[in-house]
Order: C-alpha cells, then structure tokens, then sequence
C-alpha cells in the first residue's frame, strides 16, 4: 500500500493506564501475524512495516514510560513526554524532533498519521484509505466515524445543519439534548496537515479532569479550531467498526485479544 511521501506518523503509548497494577496495559500480549507481542508494538509495525512508513515516532509518558520505551527497537524514535499533558501535548513535542529529522535528509512532513497505543485492531487497508482520502481532499484534518449504536464510548461529533463536522466533545462535556442527537463518535485515529497542527496546537486550551493529573490538550478540539478557520474536515466512515476497539478494562483486553486471534 503506497503511502505519499512526507507522510510521518505517530504512535501514542502514554504508558499510565494498567489492568493488573504491575506493568503498562500498553505490554500485555495480542496476536499479531501469528506472534504474541505487547499491544502498543502491533500499530507501530503497522505503520513502519506494513505502511512502509520510515517515520514512524513513538511517544511515551508516564510510571511504566522508560519500560515501554525499552521493548522499543533500539533505532526506533522514541521520544518521552516528561509532564502528562494529553494527546495534543505529546503532538506538540514531536515537532522539534521532526524538524531534526528532516533537516537529516528525512522529506518535509506534510501529513501526520496518529494512532493510540491502545488500540491495536487497525488494519493497514483502513489507515491507507484515510491518508488518501485527506490528501485527495486536501483536508485540514481526517478521522474515521463510527455509529455511537456501538457504544465504545468515544468522542461525539458535532455537526451543523448540514451535517459537515464542527466539534467533536467527550459524552461528559454535552448536554442530554446533544447526547441525544449525536449519532456518530470519533475513534481517535487521525490524519493531520502538519502545517496546521504546528500552527494551532500550541494555542488549544487546557482541560482539567479534576482526577489530581496535570491539565491536558486534547488533540479533538481541533475540529473546531478547523472549523472556525473554514478548513476541510475529512470523515471516513468506518464500516467495520471492532478496528476501533481498544484496551481500558480486562474485559476489553479479553474481546481484543479474542478479535486480533481470528
């Protein structure tokens, strides 16, 4: 599957979450082409192996980070994100090493693939489809959507009167009223114009959770950014919707683990 030149790509492995309270959930085994492998590795290998993407970073943050970085290979961009400051924050601290690598005859990143640690059921076809769809449109932004009849529990999106995307919102920041008329999620996959995520996530704003962690950016709040700015934002609707299944519970882990064995 060919992707465009100067497409980089970033893999989120924030490294806090756990389901047994002795090691990342980022490290438990799955299935990937016949070999028992820690979860996070399966969307790196996707991008760098099956994608063909050579700039492929990962970003780590968090108790279990310098763990997680070590089953890394060694030559691998690894970065860490020393204070949690969500997934917009970790975005932002890629730029300088992004710009490093193309000032070390690495091509000029235009497009920023960004996948989740977590969620290792994507399938290299769906990613390619998004990439090209975003460069075909020439779009600020593009995400997969997905019905919310699935109940993964995923950003809602916003949209306008006729229906083109405005602002995606997690179900606790919405009225019942909008719960109610949102029909479709955002499985946080993304592809980014990377001119316009330089441009505006240092500028996003910050979210305190009130769960005693650092306040965060949150790299959905760029759709209304994208919005406000008249920017394309690209949607790819996501047929086969267990590809955006990811790891937050041992019973997820389990129907995961369970799908990526098939």
């Amino acid at each position: 599957m060919k992707i465009p030149k100067g497409t980089y790509a970033i893999v989120l492995c924030g490294g806090w979450g756990t389901l047994d309270k002795k090691k990342s959930k980022l490290l438990e085994k799955v299935s990937y082409q016949k070999e028992m492998i820690p979860l996070c590795h399966v969307p790196y290998l996707i991008l760098k192996e099956e994608l063909g993407i050579e700039e492929t970073l990962v970003v780590v943050n968090g108790h279990y980070g310098d763990e997680i970085k070590k089953t890394f290979p060694t030559d691998s961009y690894a970065l860490i994100q020393p204070i949690r400051s969500g997934t917009a924050g970790a975005i932002e601290i890629c730029f300088a090493a992004i710009n490093h690598m193309e000032a070390n005859g690495h091509p000029k990143c235009k497009n920023l693939i960004i996948l989740y640690g977590d969620m290792p059921c994507w399938q290299a076809n769906s990613i390619a489809k998004l990439v090209r769809s975003h460069t075909k449109r020439k779009a600020a932004m593009s995400m997969f959507s997905i019905a919310t009849k699935h109940k993964l529990g995923y950003g809602r999106i916003l949209r306008n009167s006729n229906g083109n995307i405005i602002a995606i919102k997690e179900p606790w920041q919405m009225t019942a009223e909008d719960l109610k008329n949102t029909k479709t999620e955002n499985p946080s996959a993304w592809v980014l114009d990377f001119e316009f995520a330089k441009a505006n996530i240092p500028h996003l704003g910050w979210h305190c959770k009130g769960d005693g962690y650092p306040k965060e950016k949150w790299l959905p709040d760029l759709a209304a950014i994208a919005t406000v700015q008249t920017r394309i934002i690209n949607e790819v609707s996501l047929t086969n919707y267990r590809q955006a299944m990811g790891v937050n519970s041992i019973a997820e882990y389990k129907k995961v683990k369970k799908y990526l064995e098939r």
